[in-house]
């Protein structure tokens, strides 16, 4: 937990069962002035909060620009809660929890990105972006908040602590027997996965990149696609997908449902439209 290298073997599941077992609660770590603001998704009261801040560090002899660009790595710095998440974290963990909120919130992450200027590439106690959060697929799956992120800057093929980039994080869908055969009879999972896997494809994320232990993500979603029709996209090297990010092209997904790429809209009316 002191280090910033690459884990393996029982350092990587010591870590990874920390992340796993600590989260953020609100009520006790988002107390300060930043913390209260990014819970509420107000982006008029956020702004105002970053101009006072920017006028305190707006002292005789600075430049204006230079007093911006500390408050933006200021906001940068801000870590929250055990596993240590950014500002960023912070907006797309409130997309889950308050839904309602969830167009408020990512008003808040476009003004970060396009006024602040507060970086994207932050990362938490386990080395991992926002992006690749966004597209893990666990807890949740947000393809607009990975798009704002990719847009912004971050590196789609980071990897964190564990040597995982994104693409090991959602192929690891399952970490026990007991898990996949909750999976099985969870047909949603599998296709988040495969939105997940188009988007990142898409987007030139490299499925050959190897974790701590040497496990290349291909290994993982080979493993997957041999149990479940839902990851249809094939795997090799040079194949030639289609480019577009429906999850109609993919898999028939129910229309009614919630649109797996995140807008809170159904996908008949979303990804589904015709």
């Amino acid at each position: 937990m002191q280090s910033n290298g690459t884990l393996k073997g029982e350092e990587l599941i010591s870590l990874q069962r920390f992340c796993v077992h600590n989260h953020m609660n609100p009520k006790e770590h988002l107390c300060d002035d930043y913390g209260k603001l990014l819970r509420a998704g107000n982006v008029g009261n956020l702004r105002k909060h970053f101009d006072s801040r920017v006028e305190s560090f707006f002292l005789p002899g600075t430049l204006k620009a230079s007093a911006r660009s500390s408050a933006a790595d200021e906001l940068y710095r801000l870590r929250y809660g055990p596993t240590t998440i950014t500002v960023y974290n912070v907006l797309l963990a409130y997309t889950v929890i308050r839904p309602k909120l969830r167009k408020r919130h990512l008003e808040c992450v476009k003004w970060l990105v396009e006024a602040a200027k507060v970086p994207v590439d932050g990362k938490d106690l386990s080395g991992t972006t926002v992006l690749a959060h966004a597209i893990s697929t666990h807890p949740y799956l947000d393809i607009d908040f990975a798009e704002l992120m990719l847009k912004a800057g971050s590196p789609v093929n980071d990897r964190n602590r564990y040597g995982y980039t994104a693409a090991h994080e959602f192929a690891n869908v399952a970490s026990s027997l007991e898990e996949w055969q909750t999976m099985q009879d969870n047909p949603e999972a599998m296709i988040k996965v495969a939105v997940a896997l188009n988007w990142f494809l898409e987007n030139k994320g490299d499925i050959d990149i190897k974790d701590g232990d040497g496990i290349p993500a291909r290994h993982l979603l080979t493993h997957l696609n041999s149990h479940s029709k839902t990851i249809s996209l094939s795997l090799e090297p040079d194949s030639s997908r289609s480019k577009k990010s429906e999850i109609g092209g993919i898999i028939e997904y129910p229309r009614n449902q919630p649109c797996l790429c995140g807008s809170g809209h159904k996908y008949r009316r979303c990804c589904g439209k015709d």
